[in-house]
């Protein structure tokens, strides 16, 4: 595994929680708007680009890429409450997500500077 691989996966991470970011959004948005569904971010989507074994079997086991979309409709309402603990639960996975990343430009740059 190239380093290089590790920073692609974080970098497919981050775009899957600024896409989970958008639907949390939109619903909170259309929150009032007459006959609007609550969006639910597909993760299938997300799995399905990985390269891990696991992760394309998991993902072959919640569904077809080819049968899915970005965001598909849960026929229920807005729970604002419910948003907003998504819309924290995504701010976390990002946090987490940005420390990773942060750690490994910093071991990159200690690398580049040994034997100066």
């Amino acid at each position: 595994m190239h380093m290089y691989d590790g920073i692609d996966k974080i970098g497919g991470m981050i775009e899957g929680l600024s896409q989970h970011q958008k639907v949390i959004s939109n619903n909170i948005a259309n929150s009032h708007t007459p006959n609007y569904h609550r969006q639910q971010y597909n993760f299938t989507d997300v799995l399905g680009t990985l390269n891990n074994p696991f992760e394309t079997e998991l993902s072959m086991k919640m569904g077809s890429m080819a049968n899915s979309t970005f965001a598909q409709s849960t026929g229920k309402p807005v729970e604002l409450a419910e948003e907003m603990v998504d819309m924290q639960k995504v701010f976390l996975n990002y946090s987490m997500v940005t420390r990773r990343i942060s750690t490994v430009f910093g071991n990159l740059r200690r690398a580049t500077q040994i034997g100066r």
